[in-house]
């Protein structure tokens, strides 16, 4: 596969990105998983994980083995996106991949997504702005509510930090990305800026 999209790339064919698969039946194998992740990478493109489930364990396991694969993707620069292929159990031939039973209760690989999702890959920023109206901070990509205080007024909104345009990003989805910067008006005198430093992520949301 990664030899077929070499010569695809080295052809200029117009490559935006390369899909793989990510069935388990069983343990999670992390030191393949990485090596794996690591090859493709050598293309230089954005990776998607479009199908990934974890089958043939007891839910406590399967929890884990879940979480394992996430950590190694989540944390790998060549990969720009993961979709899950199971939401429930139902029959044999997913063999409990799902992340909720075929009663519908959430099962632990469940609480473990959200868990991740919303505590640990989750950007919730609490600071005093500096002398220059400034506040700096690393982020995950993602719809942000803010609340400015100064005495007794408060300014709200949100801003969206998002992946910079194709023609803005000048290199691929590992490498270092540019810092961004908003600048947020209040009604009262004055103005915020908000140079926020990405890191690539895959969605957070601050309410």
């Amino acid at each position: 596969y990664h030899n077929m999209v070499w010569s695809l790339r080295h052809k200029n064919v117009p490559l935006k990105g390369v899909g793989v698969q990510a069935l388990f039946d069983g343990e999670v194998d992390a030191s393949t998983v990485k090596h794996r992740l690591d090859v493709l990478q050598e293309l230089q493109i954005p990776v998607y994980i479009t199908q990934f489930s974890v089958s043939g364990l007891d839910p406590a396991k399967h929890a884990y083995e879940l979480e394992k694969f996430l950590r190694i993707a989540f944390s790998h620069p060549a990969v720009a996106g993961v979709t899950l292929n199971e939401l429930w159990d139902h029959g044999p031939s997913h063999n409990s991949a799902g992340l909720y039973g075929e009663n519908r209760q959430k099962k632990p690989a469940a609480h473990k997504i959200d868990d991740l999702w919303k505590r640990e890959w989750h950007t919730d920023v609490t600071q005093e702005m500096a002398a220059d109206g400034i506040v700096r901070m690393e982020a995950f990509y993602g719809l942000y509510a803010y609340e400015l205080k100064a005495g007794d007024k408060i300014c709200t909104g949100e801003i969206e930090l998002s992946p910079p345009p194709e023609e803005e990003n000048k290199g691929w989805v590992g490498a270092p990305k540019p810092s961004r910067t908003f600048v947020v008006s209040c009604d009262w005198e004055g103005h915020v800026h908000f140079p926020v430093w990405a890191t690539p992520a895959m969605i957070a949301l601050v309410s």
